[in-house]
């Protein structure tokens, strides 16, 4: 069993850290990209080769999503209090695949 709040507070520290990480790393930038989110979600994959072509690295291909649950085993069978996080969830849609994912694989 999990409190959600703490589940959800360590997420958010997760995405403070990389956000932190990105900010440091454009510091030392020398160049600029911008992207737009219309441009970015209204054909992910061309924009992301755009990036990596600018960027000077490989795009093989990538994981669409803004979170993902890197343990295999569905949060059913790992968390006692399974709807109760759920719930807390459902208003958190960069977390909340976490679960909808899992329901696909049952």
């Amino acid at each position: 069993s999990v409190d959600p709040s703490f589940l959800y507070e360590r997420l958010l520290w997760r995405k403070h850290s990389r956000d932190f990480c990105v900010s440091m790393i454009e510091s030392y930038g020398e160049k600029i990209l911008q992207v737009e989110y219309s441009e970015l979600f209204s054909d992910i994959p061309v924009t992301l080769g755009r990036i990596s072509d600018f960027l000077e690295i490989e795009h093989l291909g990538y994981l669409y999503g803004t979170e993902i649950k890197s343990n295999p085993f569905p949060l059913t069978e790992l968390l006692t209090n399974y709807a109760d996080c759920m719930s807390f969830f459902n208003d958190k849609p960069d977390y909340l695949s976490f679960f909808t994912t899992d329901k696909l694989h049952e």
